[in-house]
């Protein structure tokens, strides 16, 4: 993840934990998706500026996807990512 992506799970964490029942004994992996589905809502990047939502093609050398992007307009960190769908090549 970026460093604003951590960031901003750091926070989350930080504060759900007097909200949350027993916060720090869930599974890392409850705990991690938990936070990356809270970074989705994000207006504010944590390294400064606004947060930009978008649709993008991702693609490796075998395929291509969209997504669902949302980033840190000022730096272009990635704060959350959802694949879409396989775009036809």
């Amino acid at each position: 993840p970026s460093r604003a992506a951590l960031l901003a799970d750091i926070a989350a964490s930080r504060a759900l934990e007097p909200w949350v029942p027993d916060w720090p004994a869930y599974p890392p992996e409850t705990r991690g998706e938990v936070l990356n589905g809270l970074r989705m809502f994000l207006e504010t990047c944590p390294s400064g500026g606004d947060v930009r939502m978008g649709e993008e093609v991702v693609e490796s050398c075998c395929t291509s996807h969209e997504v669902v992007a949302v980033t840190c307009e000022e730096t272009g960190e990635r704060l959350f990512e959802q694949r879409l769908s396989d775009v036809d090549a």
